[in-house]
Protein backbone atom coordinates (compact mmCIF):
# COMPACT_ATOMS: atom_id res chain seq x y z
CA UNK A 1 0.00 0.00 0.00
CA UNK A 2 1.26 3.30 -0.64
CA UNK A 3 0.25 7.16 -0.35
CA UNK A 4 1.62 9.93 -3.55
CA UNK A 5 2.08 13.35 -1.35
CA UNK A 6 1.96 16.58 -3.01
CA UNK A 7 5.94 17.04 -4.67
CA UNK A 8 6.77 19.89 -3.87
CA UNK A 9 7.17 23.33 -6.35
CA UNK A 10 10.41 24.59 -6.03
CA UNK A 11 10.05 26.65 -9.45
CA UNK A 12 10.55 30.44 -9.02
CA UNK A 13 7.09 30.93 -10.02
CA UNK A 14 4.42 30.01 -7.80
CA UNK A 15 2.30 29.89 -10.70
CA UNK A 16 3.74 26.42 -11.36
CA UNK A 17 2.50 24.66 -8.71
CA UNK A 18 -0.30 23.22 -11.14
CA UNK A 19 2.30 21.51 -12.74
CA UNK A 20 4.00 19.59 -9.53
CA UNK A 21 0.49 18.86 -8.28
CA UNK A 22 -0.44 17.56 -11.61
CA UNK A 23 3.14 15.23 -11.69
CA UNK A 24 2.06 13.88 -8.57
CA UNK A 25 -1.66 13.23 -9.76
CA UNK A 26 -0.15 11.79 -12.67
CA UNK A 27 2.14 9.51 -10.67
CA UNK A 28 -0.76 8.18 -8.33
CA UNK A 29 -3.09 7.22 -11.25
CA UNK A 30 0.35 5.22 -13.25
CA UNK A 31 0.53 3.18 -9.81
CA UNK A 32 -3.26 2.20 -9.89
CA UNK A 33 -2.52 0.45 -12.86
CA UNK A 34 -0.61 -1.99 -10.84
CA UNK A 35 -2.30 -5.71 -9.75
CA UNK A 36 -1.80 -5.76 -5.87
CA UNK A 37 -0.98 -2.58 -4.89
CA UNK A 38 -3.46 -0.06 -3.01
CA UNK A 39 -2.71 3.27 -3.43
CA UNK A 40 -4.38 5.70 -1.75
CA UNK A 41 -6.68 8.12 -3.88
CA UNK A 42 -5.72 11.75 -4.63
CA UNK A 43 -8.22 13.78 -2.21
CA UNK A 44 -6.35 12.47 1.10
CA UNK A 45 -2.85 12.50 0.08
CA UNK A 46 -3.38 15.89 -0.96
CA UNK A 47 -4.96 16.72 2.58
CA UNK A 48 -1.51 16.64 4.32
CA UNK A 49 -0.11 19.43 1.57
CA UNK A 50 1.98 21.61 3.42
CA UNK A 51 2.07 20.77 6.02
CA UNK A 52 4.60 19.70 8.42
CA UNK A 53 3.68 16.05 9.55
CA UNK A 54 5.81 12.91 10.08
CA UNK A 55 5.56 10.61 7.58
CA UNK A 56 4.72 7.16 10.31
CA UNK A 57 1.78 9.52 11.66
CA UNK A 58 0.54 10.11 7.75
CA UNK A 59 0.85 7.10 7.22
CA UNK A 60 -0.86 6.03 10.08
CA UNK A 61 -4.10 7.92 9.48
CA UNK A 62 -3.55 6.95 5.42
CA UNK A 63 -3.56 3.04 6.62
CA UNK A 64 -0.06 2.56 4.22
CA UNK A 65 3.22 1.40 4.72
CA UNK A 66 4.64 2.80 2.24
CA UNK A 67 4.77 7.01 1.32
CA UNK A 68 6.10 8.36 -1.90
CA UNK A 69 7.29 12.26 -2.10
CA UNK A 70 9.30 14.79 -3.98
CA UNK A 71 9.78 17.91 -5.42
CA UNK A 72 9.33 19.53 -8.97
CA UNK A 73 10.92 21.88 -10.23
CA UNK A 74 10.01 23.22 -13.94
CA UNK A 75 12.41 26.00 -15.83
CA UNK A 76 11.20 26.65 -19.34
CA UNK A 77 11.70 23.57 -21.05
CA UNK A 78 13.23 21.83 -18.66
CA UNK A 79 12.12 19.90 -15.62
CA UNK A 80 13.77 17.91 -12.56
CA UNK A 81 11.79 15.94 -10.24
CA UNK A 82 13.65 14.36 -7.10
CA UNK A 83 11.26 11.26 -6.04
CA UNK A 84 12.13 9.39 -3.02
CA UNK A 85 10.07 6.30 -1.30
CA UNK A 86 9.47 6.12 2.41
CA UNK A 87 8.93 3.10 4.84
CA UNK A 88 6.20 4.50 6.74
CA UNK A 89 7.68 1.49 10.29
CA UNK A 90 10.27 3.24 10.27
CA UNK A 91 10.78 6.12 8.50
CA UNK A 92 13.72 5.50 6.42
CA UNK A 93 13.88 5.42 2.99
CA UNK A 94 13.85 2.82 0.53
CA UNK A 95 14.84 4.62 -2.48
CA UNK A 96 15.73 8.19 -3.70
CA UNK A 97 16.44 9.96 -7.38
CA UNK A 98 16.58 12.69 -9.16
CA UNK A 99 15.53 13.07 -12.85
CA UNK A 100 16.74 15.95 -15.15
CA UNK A 101 14.28 15.75 -18.78
CA UNK A 102 13.19 18.32 -21.11
CA UNK A 103 9.45 19.14 -21.04
CA UNK A 104 8.54 17.17 -23.86
CA UNK A 105 10.16 13.91 -22.70
CA UNK A 106 7.27 14.04 -19.18
CA UNK A 107 5.06 11.02 -20.40
CA UNK A 108 8.20 9.37 -20.69
CA UNK A 109 9.68 10.39 -17.09
CA UNK A 110 6.32 9.68 -15.37
CA UNK A 111 6.36 6.22 -16.59
CA UNK A 112 10.30 5.89 -15.58
CA UNK A 113 9.42 6.82 -12.20
CA UNK A 114 6.34 4.93 -12.02
CA UNK A 115 8.24 1.11 -12.73
CA UNK A 116 10.66 2.52 -10.36
CA UNK A 117 8.56 2.39 -7.83
CA UNK A 118 6.68 -0.52 -9.14
CA UNK A 119 9.40 -2.68 -9.12
CA UNK A 120 10.48 -1.41 -5.21
CA UNK A 121 7.05 -2.38 -4.51
CA UNK A 122 6.13 -5.45 -6.71
CA UNK A 123 8.75 -7.64 -5.17
CA UNK A 124 6.35 -9.74 -3.20
CA UNK A 125 3.12 -8.41 -4.52
CA UNK A 126 2.49 -7.23 -8.55
CA UNK A 127 2.21 -9.87 -11.40
CA UNK A 128 2.66 -7.33 -13.96
CA UNK A 129 5.83 -7.96 -16.13
CA UNK A 130 8.94 -5.34 -15.33
CA UNK A 131 8.79 -3.67 -18.51
CA UNK A 132 5.10 -3.05 -19.27
CA UNK A 133 4.32 0.96 -19.63
CA UNK A 134 2.07 2.36 -16.90
CA UNK A 135 1.43 5.60 -18.59
CA UNK A 136 0.06 6.15 -21.64
CA UNK A 137 0.44 9.91 -23.10
CA UNK A 138 -3.29 11.32 -22.98
CA UNK A 139 -2.09 14.02 -25.62
CA UNK A 140 0.94 14.56 -27.90
CA UNK A 141 0.50 18.23 -27.64
CA UNK A 142 2.61 19.25 -24.25
CA UNK A 143 0.49 22.79 -24.43
CA UNK A 144 -2.16 21.13 -24.24
CA UNK A 145 -1.27 18.42 -21.75
CA UNK A 146 0.03 21.47 -19.64
CA UNK A 147 -3.49 23.30 -20.14
CA UNK A 148 -5.69 19.89 -19.10
CA UNK A 149 -2.78 20.32 -15.70
CA UNK A 150 -3.98 23.46 -14.64
CA UNK A 151 -7.49 22.83 -15.34
CA UNK A 152 -7.41 20.01 -12.60
CA UNK A 153 -6.03 22.57 -9.91
CA UNK A 154 -8.91 24.16 -10.23
CA UNK A 155 -11.39 21.47 -10.39
CA UNK A 156 -10.17 19.89 -7.94
CA UNK A 157 -11.15 22.88 -5.50
CA UNK A 158 -15.11 22.30 -6.45
CA UNK A 159 -16.51 25.78 -6.34
CA UNK A 160 -18.05 27.83 -9.23
CA UNK A 161 -15.53 30.38 -9.89
CA UNK A 162 -12.44 27.91 -10.20
CA UNK A 163 -14.88 25.33 -11.88
CA UNK A 164 -15.41 27.98 -15.01
CA UNK A 165 -11.89 28.66 -14.94
CA UNK A 166 -11.46 24.60 -15.15
CA UNK A 167 -13.42 24.91 -17.87
CA UNK A 168 -11.63 27.38 -20.20
CA UNK A 169 -8.22 26.04 -19.65
CA UNK A 170 -9.88 22.98 -20.76
CA UNK A 171 -11.69 24.05 -24.24
CA UNK A 172 -8.09 25.87 -24.73
CA UNK A 173 -6.99 22.24 -24.25
CA UNK A 174 -9.30 20.89 -27.03
CA UNK A 175 -8.86 23.63 -29.19
CA UNK A 176 -5.44 22.29 -29.36
CA UNK A 177 -5.96 18.43 -29.28
CA UNK A 178 -9.48 17.69 -30.77
CA UNK A 179 -8.87 14.22 -29.72
CA UNK A 180 -8.03 14.83 -26.19
CA UNK A 181 -10.43 12.55 -24.56
CA UNK A 182 -9.53 13.35 -21.01
CA UNK A 183 -9.96 16.50 -21.30
CA UNK A 184 -13.36 16.20 -22.91
CA UNK A 185 -14.34 13.73 -19.76
CA UNK A 186 -13.19 16.38 -17.34
CA UNK A 187 -15.35 18.91 -18.96
CA UNK A 188 -18.58 16.47 -18.69
CA UNK A 189 -17.98 16.06 -15.41
CA UNK A 190 -17.54 19.38 -14.70
CA UNK A 191 -20.39 20.56 -16.26
CA UNK A 192 -22.56 17.67 -14.50
CA UNK A 193 -21.30 18.70 -11.07
CA UNK A 194 -22.38 21.86 -11.65
CA UNK A 195 -25.49 21.46 -13.26
CA UNK A 196 -26.17 18.86 -10.47
CA UNK A 197 -25.43 21.27 -7.51
CA UNK A 198 -27.60 24.59 -9.53
CA UNK A 199 -24.54 26.07 -9.39
CA UNK A 200 -25.51 26.72 -13.32
CA UNK A 201 -28.94 25.83 -14.68
CA UNK A 202 -29.33 21.81 -15.41
CA UNK A 203 -31.25 23.39 -18.87
CA UNK A 204 -27.73 24.63 -19.95
CA UNK A 205 -25.03 22.41 -18.27
CA UNK A 206 -26.41 19.25 -18.79
CA UNK A 207 -26.76 19.36 -22.67
CA UNK A 208 -22.97 20.61 -22.04
CA UNK A 209 -22.17 17.18 -20.24
CA UNK A 210 -24.15 15.40 -22.60
CA UNK A 211 -21.93 16.74 -25.59
CA UNK A 212 -18.76 16.01 -23.69
CA UNK A 213 -19.01 12.53 -22.32
CA UNK A 214 -20.50 11.26 -25.75
CA UNK A 215 -17.68 12.94 -27.50
CA UNK A 216 -14.80 11.14 -24.66
CA UNK A 217 -16.69 8.06 -25.07
CA UNK A 218 -16.07 7.65 -29.01
CA UNK A 219 -12.39 8.87 -28.62
CA UNK A 220 -11.61 6.52 -26.02
CA UNK A 221 -13.95 4.04 -24.89
CA UNK A 222 -11.36 2.07 -22.83
CA UNK A 223 -11.11 5.45 -20.89
CA UNK A 224 -12.14 4.48 -17.38
CA UNK A 225 -12.72 8.82 -17.13
CA UNK A 226 -14.74 8.30 -20.16
CA UNK A 227 -17.02 5.87 -19.09
CA UNK A 228 -17.50 7.39 -15.66
CA UNK A 229 -18.56 10.62 -17.40
CA UNK A 230 -20.66 8.84 -19.66
CA UNK A 231 -22.87 7.21 -16.26
CA UNK A 232 -22.94 10.72 -14.43
CA UNK A 233 -24.76 11.89 -17.78
CA UNK A 234 -27.19 8.68 -18.11
CA UNK A 235 -28.04 9.06 -14.09
CA UNK A 236 -28.15 12.65 -13.15
CA UNK A 237 -29.69 13.67 -16.51
CA UNK A 238 -31.26 11.08 -17.94
CA UNK A 239 -32.66 8.91 -15.42
CA UNK A 240 -31.81 5.78 -17.70
CA UNK A 241 -29.97 3.50 -14.48
CA UNK A 242 -29.34 0.25 -16.73
CA UNK A 243 -26.98 2.22 -18.97
CA UNK A 244 -25.42 4.09 -15.57
CA UNK A 245 -24.58 0.91 -14.01
CA UNK A 246 -23.24 -0.59 -17.10
CA UNK A 247 -20.97 2.85 -17.50
CA UNK A 248 -19.90 2.62 -13.75
CA UNK A 249 -18.92 -1.16 -13.85
CA UNK A 250 -16.82 -0.57 -16.86
CA UNK A 251 -14.99 1.69 -15.52
CA UNK A 252 -14.37 -0.16 -12.24
CA UNK A 253 -13.47 -3.03 -15.08
CA UNK A 254 -11.00 -0.56 -16.82
CA UNK A 255 -9.51 0.66 -13.22
CA UNK A 256 -10.38 -0.95 -9.94
CA UNK A 257 -8.86 1.71 -8.14
CA UNK A 258 -10.84 4.78 -9.35
CA UNK A 259 -12.07 5.85 -6.13
CA UNK A 260 -15.00 8.07 -7.64
CA UNK A 261 -16.56 4.68 -9.58
CA UNK A 262 -17.31 3.11 -5.92
CA UNK A 263 -18.30 5.91 -4.61
CA UNK A 264 -21.14 6.91 -7.65
CA UNK A 265 -21.86 3.51 -7.29
CA UNK A 266 -22.61 3.54 -3.38
CA UNK A 267 -24.79 6.48 -4.58
CA UNK A 268 -26.19 4.66 -7.38
CA UNK A 269 -27.68 1.85 -5.45
CA UNK A 270 -29.04 3.85 -2.81
CA UNK A 271 -31.72 5.10 -4.99
CA UNK A 272 -32.51 1.52 -5.38
CA UNK A 273 -32.73 0.71 -1.67
CA UNK A 274 -30.00 -1.40 -1.83
CA UNK A 275 -28.46 0.00 1.02
CA UNK A 276 -25.97 -2.96 2.17
CA UNK A 277 -24.54 -3.21 -0.87
CA UNK A 278 -24.28 0.48 -0.75
CA UNK A 279 -22.23 0.46 2.06
CA UNK A 280 -19.63 -1.93 0.86
CA UNK A 281 -19.36 0.04 -2.19
CA UNK A 282 -18.65 3.14 -0.40
CA UNK A 283 -16.54 1.23 2.28
CA UNK A 284 -14.04 0.67 -0.75
CA UNK A 285 -14.55 4.20 -1.69
CA UNK A 286 -12.89 5.09 1.77
CA UNK A 287 -10.14 2.12 1.85
CA UNK A 288 -8.67 3.77 -1.01
CA UNK A 289 -9.52 7.44 0.27
CA UNK A 290 -9.86 7.71 3.93
CA UNK A 291 -10.37 11.37 4.12
CA UNK A 292 -12.50 11.74 1.14
CA UNK A 293 -15.10 14.59 2.80
CA UNK A 294 -17.88 13.00 -0.56
CA UNK A 295 -17.28 9.46 0.63
CA UNK A 296 -17.97 9.88 4.59
CA UNK A 297 -20.94 12.10 3.37
CA UNK A 298 -22.68 9.19 1.61
CA UNK A 299 -21.71 7.18 4.03
CA UNK A 300 -23.30 9.14 7.59
CA UNK A 301 -26.29 9.06 4.20
CA UNK A 302 -26.21 5.26 3.88
CA UNK A 303 -26.08 4.71 8.14
CA UNK A 304 -29.02 6.85 8.61
CA UNK A 305 -30.97 5.18 6.20
CA UNK A 306 -30.06 1.51 7.95
CA UNK A 307 -31.57 3.39 11.11
CA UNK A 308 -28.10 3.80 12.91
CA UNK A 309 -28.58 7.33 13.05
CA UNK A 310 -26.29 7.37 16.47
CA UNK A 311 -23.22 6.08 14.02
CA UNK A 312 -24.59 8.51 11.26
CA UNK A 313 -24.18 11.86 12.91
CA UNK A 314 -21.18 10.85 14.59
CA UNK A 315 -19.61 10.48 11.19
CA UNK A 316 -20.88 13.94 10.36
CA UNK A 317 -19.23 15.27 13.70
CA UNK A 318 -15.52 13.82 12.27
CA UNK A 319 -16.26 15.34 8.63
CA UNK A 320 -17.02 18.73 10.71
CA UNK A 321 -13.53 18.22 12.68
CA UNK A 322 -11.79 17.65 9.23
CA UNK A 323 -13.63 20.60 7.28
CA UNK A 324 -15.42 23.02 9.68
CA UNK A 325 -17.08 24.33 6.82
CA UNK A 326 -18.92 21.66 5.25
CA UNK A 327 -22.21 23.16 4.89
CA UNK A 328 -23.67 19.63 3.41
CA UNK A 329 -22.51 17.87 6.61
CA UNK A 330 -24.83 20.24 8.38
CA UNK A 331 -27.75 20.07 6.28
CA UNK A 332 -27.58 16.14 6.86
CA UNK A 333 -27.41 17.25 10.97
CA UNK A 334 -30.79 19.10 10.37
CA UNK A 335 -32.53 16.23 8.37
CA UNK A 336 -31.41 13.92 11.41
CA UNK A 337 -32.82 16.77 13.83
CA UNK A 338 -36.04 17.15 11.97
CA UNK A 339 -36.79 13.54 12.26
CA UNK A 340 -36.08 13.62 15.58
CA UNK A 341 -38.36 16.75 16.16
CA UNK A 342 -35.18 18.65 17.72
CA UNK A 343 -36.87 21.91 16.24
CA UNK A 344 -34.05 23.78 18.00
CA UNK A 345 -31.43 22.16 16.38
CA UNK A 346 -32.87 22.22 12.78
CA UNK A 347 -32.84 26.25 13.24
CA UNK A 348 -29.22 26.06 14.54
CA UNK A 349 -27.64 23.78 11.82
CA UNK A 350 -29.63 25.45 9.03
CA UNK A 351 -28.54 29.07 10.35
CA UNK A 352 -24.88 27.89 10.27
CA UNK A 353 -25.41 27.42 6.00
CA UNK A 354 -27.51 30.35 5.18
CA UNK A 355 -24.95 32.36 3.88
CA UNK A 356 -23.93 29.71 1.65
CA UNK A 357 -24.03 30.93 -2.45
CA UNK A 358 -27.10 29.21 -3.64
CA UNK A 359 -28.65 27.56 -0.48
CA UNK A 360 -31.58 29.41 -0.58
CA UNK A 361 -33.76 27.03 -1.48
CA UNK A 362 -32.50 24.51 0.54
CA UNK A 363 -32.58 26.72 3.41
CA UNK A 364 -36.30 27.89 2.57
CA UNK A 365 -37.36 23.84 2.29
CA UNK A 366 -36.17 22.99 5.39
CA UNK A 367 -37.90 25.51 7.52
CA UNK A 368 -40.60 25.20 5.62
CA UNK A 369 -40.66 20.99 6.60
CA UNK A 370 -39.83 22.24 10.19
CA UNK A 371 -43.03 24.45 10.77
CA UNK A 372 -45.17 22.01 9.24
CA UNK A 373 -44.16 19.87 11.40
CA UNK A 374 -44.55 21.72 14.36
CA UNK A 375 -48.10 22.29 12.86
CA UNK A 376 -47.53 25.72 12.48
CA UNK A 377 -49.19 25.62 8.71
CA UNK A 378 -49.17 29.35 8.23
CA UNK A 379 -46.01 29.23 8.58
CA UNK A 380 -44.95 26.91 6.44
CA UNK A 381 -47.30 27.93 4.11
CA UNK A 382 -44.94 31.24 3.99
CA UNK A 383 -41.54 29.17 2.96
CA UNK A 384 -43.78 27.67 0.55
CA UNK A 385 -44.69 30.94 -1.11
CA UNK A 386 -41.00 31.91 -1.25
CA UNK A 387 -40.20 29.04 -3.26
CA UNK A 388 -42.89 29.12 -5.04
CA UNK A 389 -41.86 32.79 -6.21
CA UNK A 390 -38.22 31.12 -7.04
CA UNK A 391 -39.91 28.75 -9.25
CA UNK A 392 -41.05 31.85 -11.56
CA UNK A 393 -37.54 31.81 -13.11
CA UNK A 394 -37.60 28.39 -15.19
CA UNK A 395 -33.74 28.21 -14.60
CA UNK A 396 -34.35 27.68 -10.88
CA UNK A 397 -34.63 23.93 -10.00
CA UNK A 398 -37.07 24.12 -7.06
CA UNK A 399 -40.15 21.81 -7.83
CA UNK A 400 -38.68 18.60 -5.64
CA UNK A 401 -38.88 21.04 -2.89
CA UNK A 402 -42.54 22.63 -3.06
CA UNK A 403 -43.71 18.76 -4.54
CA UNK A 404 -42.32 17.70 -1.03
CA UNK A 405 -44.01 20.94 1.34
CA UNK A 406 -47.16 20.37 -0.54
CA UNK A 407 -47.31 16.15 -0.01
CA UNK A 408 -46.47 17.29 3.82
CA UNK A 409 -49.13 19.45 3.89
CA UNK A 410 -51.50 17.20 2.46
CA UNK A 411 -52.17 18.37 -0.69
CA UNK A 412 -51.38 15.23 -2.99
CA UNK A 413 -52.92 16.70 -6.39
CA UNK A 414 -50.13 19.59 -5.71
CA UNK A 415 -47.28 17.51 -4.64
CA UNK A 416 -47.61 15.36 -7.65
CA UNK A 417 -47.99 18.21 -10.38
CA UNK A 418 -44.79 19.32 -8.78
CA UNK A 419 -42.88 16.21 -8.42
CA UNK A 420 -43.46 16.06 -12.10
CA UNK A 421 -42.25 19.10 -13.16
CA UNK A 422 -39.13 18.46 -11.40
CA UNK A 423 -39.10 15.07 -13.26
CA UNK A 424 -39.58 17.65 -16.66
CA UNK A 425 -36.58 19.96 -15.40
CA UNK A 426 -34.49 17.05 -14.81
CA UNK A 427 -33.85 17.98 -11.02
CA UNK A 428 -31.24 15.95 -9.51
CA UNK A 429 -33.04 15.86 -6.00
CA UNK A 430 -35.92 14.00 -7.53
CA UNK A 431 -33.94 11.05 -8.21
CA UNK A 432 -33.97 10.30 -3.88
CA UNK A 433 -37.64 11.31 -3.50
CA UNK A 434 -38.29 7.63 -1.50
CA UNK A 435 -34.95 8.16 0.67
CA UNK A 436 -36.34 10.86 2.48
CA UNK A 437 -38.57 9.91 5.46
CA UNK A 438 -40.83 12.92 5.07
CA UNK A 439 -42.31 11.12 1.96
CA UNK A 440 -42.99 7.78 3.58
CA UNK A 441 -46.15 8.65 4.38
CA UNK A 442 -47.13 9.27 1.03
CA UNK A 443 -46.14 5.85 -0.63
CA UNK A 444 -49.62 4.08 -0.33
CA UNK A 445 -50.88 7.33 -2.53
CA UNK A 446 -51.35 6.32 -6.49
CA UNK A 447 -50.47 9.74 -7.28
CA UNK A 448 -46.78 9.05 -5.33
CA UNK A 449 -46.96 5.71 -6.47
CA UNK A 450 -47.51 7.17 -10.29
CA UNK A 451 -44.27 9.43 -9.72
CA UNK A 452 -42.11 6.30 -8.36
CA UNK A 453 -43.53 4.90 -11.40
CA UNK A 454 -42.66 7.43 -14.14
CA UNK A 455 -38.80 7.32 -12.73
CA UNK A 456 -38.67 3.44 -13.47
CA UNK A 457 -38.52 3.36 -9.35
CA UNK A 458 -38.05 0.60 -8.21
CA UNK A 459 -36.68 -1.65 -10.95
CA UNK A 460 -34.72 -4.50 -10.96
CA UNK A 461 -30.53 -3.75 -11.65
CA UNK A 462 -28.47 -7.28 -12.94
Amino acid sequence: SIAVLPFVSMSSDPENEYFSDGITEELLNALTKIEGIQVTARPSSFAFKQKNIDIREIGNQLGVKTVLEGSVRKAGNKVRITAQLINVADGYHIWSETFNRQLEDIFELQDEISLRIANKLRKNLAKRPDKERLVTPATTNIDAYNLYLKALHYQNKWNFKDSETAIDLLKKAITMDSEFALAYAQLAMIYGFLGASRKIPPSIAYPKAKEFAFTANNIDPTLPESHLAFANYNFWMEFNWKVALHHINEAIKLNPSLTDAYMFKGIFLTVFNRIKEAKVCIQLALQLDPLSIPSRLIYSHILYWMGKSEESEQQLDDILDLAPECFDAYQVKAMLALERNQYDKVQEYMGKIKKEPNIDIEYTWALGMLKIKQNNLDKGKQYLYELLEISKDPDQAVHFQIGSLFGMMGEMDKMAFHFNKSIDNKESDIIFIDRYKIHHPFREDPRYKAVLKRLNLPIELS
